[in-house]
């Protein structure tokens, strides 16, 4: 009787821990309890135990089963080696895992994965370490390897001509790179030479007025024509204004989107996009296994910012959300250029909060823009070459 008592004792947790239903064995490899049978009733799939009422299986037999699944997942992203490194798409992939499990912070996913890295290797495929990193953080093993199987799905959206870039490496902008909160992963389609070149912001709000688009157009044209690369968005507006300009015009061009390179949004600018990954650069700084947020919009500002010389504003209302282009322009110590109309408007509001900043500049033409970047650029070098006699 002892011995019976000892060995229920000893067997009862091992059941409940490696024994699952048939509801839970179908959640645990993420697939419906119908496609769960089907594969039964295939040999791919063998319960422990069958019986009119359920079937039980073994944990251990899903693990094998998952991973299997996983490395067919896997093989689906092999065309991203062609223009990335492997290492650098699995380093991605295994970072947005462990963001999603931190409801996408970067901030507390940047410190996590640095210290992982400390324990295991994360610029390799993460299958056979998803028990114990799952255990590191604290989190159900069935709740990483859902986040891990969303992030390499997402993965598979992108293409052989798509770039993954990590900060510090090739392609990533220099001028991002010394922002302590960059990104660290950028997604591009196109031509990421672009970033290399001169990048003027060019920006505005949804609502625009018919002197706004005008000037944003001749602008943009004529910046680009002098040989600098714009920067601009892929919204409603002013944003669509400069990019149909660059494309009407053959310019080069940098889209940054506040989605994944892989969405089209708003949808109605599918074909605008497309055409300026064809001749400039769509780049974005979120993963395509991630779900669009409103608040993911304003977060490209920082990225535009992050990447430019300068920010010209063309018009907004004292309550859009493009204001934020200009805060992050004062934030990162950028040249930021304000239309004179705006400033001589008693009615906005908005234009005051920069008047102080000493990197603000008024145009009211865009020759006036063309100047100031002359001038701009004249400034910089002389800087330059003091810092350098002084060193010397």
């Amino acid at each position: 009787m002892q011995m019976k008592e000892m060995d229920s004792r000893f067997l009862r947790p091992i059941i409940e821990q490696e024994i699952l239903f048939a509801s839970e064995a179908a959640a645990y490899l993420g697939i419906t309890p119908q496609r769960l049978n089907q594969l039964v009733h295939t040999g791919k799939v063998k319960p422990v135990r069958t019986s009119p009422s359920g079937n039980l299986y073994l944990r251990s037999d899903m693990e094998e089963r998952r991973k299997r699944m996983h490395g067919n997942q896997i093989a689906y992203i092999s065309a991203l080696f062609e223009k990335n490194e492997a290492t650098t798409v699995y380093e991605a992939m295994n970072y947005f895992t462990i963001q999603s499990i931190f409801n996408g912070s970067d901030k507390k996913a940047t410190a996590e994965f640095e210290r992982l890295a400390e324990k295991f290797q994360l610029t390799e495929e993460l299958t056979n370490n998803l028990r114990l990193i799952a255990d590191d953080l604290g989190v159900e093993l069935e709740v990483m390897e859902k986040a891990y199987t969303a992030v390499v799905g997402g993965f598979q959206q992108l293409g052989a001509d798509d770039y993954i870039v990590k900060k510090g490496q090739n392609h990533y902008p220099n001028k991002l790179s010394e922002i302590s909160d960059a990104p660290l992963f950028l997604f591009m389609r196109g031509n990421p030479e672009l970033l290399t070149k001169r990048l003027v912001t060019v920006v505005g709000g949804r609502k625009t007025t018919e002197n706004g688009e005008a000037m944003a157009y001749e602008l943009s044209k004529e910046l680009g024509q002098e040989g600098y690369v714009i920067v601009s968005g892929l919204s409603k507006g002013i944003d669509s204004v400069v990019q149909q300009a660059t494309v009407n015009h053959q310019l080069p061009t940098v889209a940054v989107l506040g989605t994944p390179i892989t969405h089209f949004h708003p949808r109605e600018h599918q074909v605008l996009q497309g055409q300026l990954e064809d001749h400039g650069l769509v780049i974005s700084q979120f993963p395509p296994s991630v779900k669009v947020q409103r608040w993911h919009f304003p977060m490209r500002y920082a990225l535009m910012s992050g990447i430019s010389e300068a920010t010209v504003m063309i018009e907004s209302t004292d309550k859009s959300e493009v204001l934020e282009q200009a805060d992050y322009a004062c934030k990162y110590r950028r040249p930021l250029l304000l239309p004179q109309v705006a400033l001589d408007d008693r009615k906005l509001q908005w234009p005051n909060r920069y008047i102080d900043y000493g990197k603000m500049y008024a145009y009211r033409k865009p020759t006036d823009v063309l100047k100031r970047m002359e001038m701009l650029t004249t400034e910089d070098g002389t800087s330059a070459r003091y810092a350098q006699q002084t060193i010397g």
